[in-house]
């Protein structure tokens, strides 16, 4: 998901981003606080897990293999993901939020720079959400009705990521062709 250097490189909005940021917006602002605290206290305390779960079924898949290897997993991988969910579930504040933004949009420019397919970046979001929302099946901190608005949230939040990482990325694979035009 994360690039391993995604906060050193976040591009500023560009203008196409604003929707998609006023809704990232709107999710937080629309999302009560204890029901975000819940969430961003849940995702941080599982974060270590979730991220070795993440790349462990990354590394079974061959189609990932290209791209990852068990050094670069250890030495910067799981720690960047696990700083990517603990940003995306605590970036309330507008800065918060456009510094978010940004990571999500370097994170997409270093998928496109190695070539990672959407298909398994979008994969990843799925397969995250859904371990995020059996953990809050399994929270005691949260009625049935909070439980169902805390998925809403969780999802949303991940779509939104997953949509402005795409995005960058297909941004990237396109100012890369256009620069392998010139050279020829």
């Amino acid at each position: 998901m994360p690039s391993h250097n995604s906060t050193s490189h976040s591009p500023a909005l560009r203008e196409n981003d604003y929707s998609a940021s006023l809704e990232w917006s709107g999710i937080v602002r629309h999302t009560p606080k204890r029901l975000r605290q819940v969430v961003g206290a849940l995702v941080h305390a599982h974060g270590e897990s979730l991220a070795q779960r993440f790349y462990d079924e990354l590394m079974a898949d061959p189609q990932s293999g290209k791209f990852l290897n068990l050094k670069i997993v250890e030495e910067r991988l799981r720690a960047g993901l696990r700083h990517w969910l603990d940003e995306l579930f605590s970036a309330e504040a507008p800065d918060a939020i456009a510094h978010a933004f940004g990571n999500q949009r370097a994170a997409g420019i270093a998928h496109s720079r190695i070539r990672v397919p959407i298909g398994l970046v979008s994969r990843g979001a799925r397969l995250l959400k859904h371990w995020i929302w059996g953990l809050l099946q399994d929270s005691p901190d949260l009625a049935e009705m909070e439980r169902r608005a805390a998925i809403a949230y969780v999802s949303d939040l991940i779509d939104i990521a997953l949509e402005v990482m795409n995005s960058s990325f297909l941004d990237g694979i396109d100012r890369e062709g256009r620069t392998e035009e010139v050279y020829r």
